[in-house]
């Protein structure tokens, strides 16, 4: 009954690895098998497995060989074999660890790591950006920027399978958090809505909405499209150890935001007190200058 639809994904296969001309460049194939077979049957997702081991088996071509591999890692990473079919793809893969070719063995190796991660959370959500395809066809993370409310960020490597958790954690690390359990990534968008992001969330399974949410839009001609992205902001206002000067920080410029955005209602007197700290906070005691915060005002009460 998905006669048509493994036919169609072979061709997208085979385009991929080169051994079939065509227009479309191989990402193109890759988002199209995806997109055909992320919540088709495990029938048919199992029968993307077996095409893709057969053309890698004694295929002539060392390039389609080293394709073929990658694409087994997309597809692994996207949706797990069945239960049934499991342990046959991962001792195909176990076959490979000594591969005369280092990139086989250690893509090889790369496909049993997604294979069990996928596994253990289930198929992904969306179709994979083209961004994540294109990183795991060489193995690397992708890279991901989460902003805080200073208008500064934090370059963050994540796989296919890392969590919100994950993220949040790996963060807290690379500002030099001790606790990192007040915190949490938001998704904010241009309109200045927000929302807190679950725990178990695939992080490029929400990037790879979002830029399904932004293609759609784009192709209704939209003349303003709504975007996204990662903010890095306190949650719970628990007590912190104000020795750890990132957390102080964290607190103060979160404070400063939803002060200056009337988050909390304030009357103009504790405005004027508050603005004057913050001027104090970011040029020192005053001494005698003027026109320091010419223009500025917006950016303190």
């Amino acid at each position: 009954t998905m006669n048509n639809e493994a036919v169609q994904s072979y061709k997208n296969i085979v385009s991929f690895m080169g051994d079939r001309s065509t227009r479309k460049d191989s990402g193109g194939h890759a988002s199209k098998l995806l997109k055909n077979t992320l919540h088709a049957p495990e029938e048919l997702r199992d029968e993307i497995f077996c095409q893709i081991m057969k053309q890698v088996t004694n295929n002539p071509d060392p390039e389609s060989t080293l394709r073929g591999w990658q694409l087994l890692a997309i597809c692994s990473g996207t949706y797990p074999p069945s239960n049934d079919f499991h342990p046959f793809v991962m001792y195909f893969c176990q076959k490979h660890l000594t591969h005369e070719n280092p990139e086989i063995a250690e893509t090889a190796t790369f496909v049993q790591k997604r294979i069990v991660r996928t596994q253990e959370q289930g198929p992904r959500i969306n179709v994979p950006t083209n961004v994540e395809i294109q990183a795991v066809r060489h193995g690397d993370p992708v890279l991901i920027r989460v902003q805080k409310l200073d208008g500064s960020a934090v370059t963050v490597p994540v796989q296919s399978w890392t969590t919100v958790d994950e993220l949040s954690r790996m963060v807290s690390f690379m500002l030099g958090l001790d606790d990192a359990e007040p915190y949490s990534i938001f998704e904010v968008s241009s309109e200045e809505e927000e929302r807190v992001l679950d725990r178990e969330e695939r992080v490029l399974d929400i990037i790879a909405y979002w830029q399904k949410t932004y293609d759609d839009e784009k192709a209704k001609s939209s003349k303003e499209i709504e975007t996204y992205k990662f903010m890095y902001k306190v949650r719970l206002f628990l007590e912190f150890d104000p020795k750890n000067e990132a957390a102080v920080h964290l607190f103060y410029i979160q404070g400063v935001f939803d002060v200056v955005n009337s988050r909390y209602p304030t009357i103009q007197k504790d405005c004027e007190q508050l603005a004057a700290l913050q001027i104090q906070e970011k040029f020192g005691d005053f001494s005698g200058m003027t026109g320091m915060i010419t223009g500025q005002l917006g950016s303190y009460c």
